[in-house]
């Protein structure tokens, strides 16, 4: 996942932690956003 900016190693240990937690939660079941990701906007430019 890319963050906004550099938050250091602290809170991108923390986001990485939060990340594992939601893949063990959602298992195999499959999220589609509604709205388009930021990364999504910038390649369709």
């Amino acid at each position: 996942m890319r963050l906004p900016a550099d938050l250091g190693a602290a809170a991108r240990r923390a986001v990485d932690d939060e990340a594992a937690r939601l893949r063990a939660w959602l298992g195999e079941t499959r999220v589609t956003l509604r709205l388009r990701t930021p990364p999504e906007r910038e390649l369709s430019r």
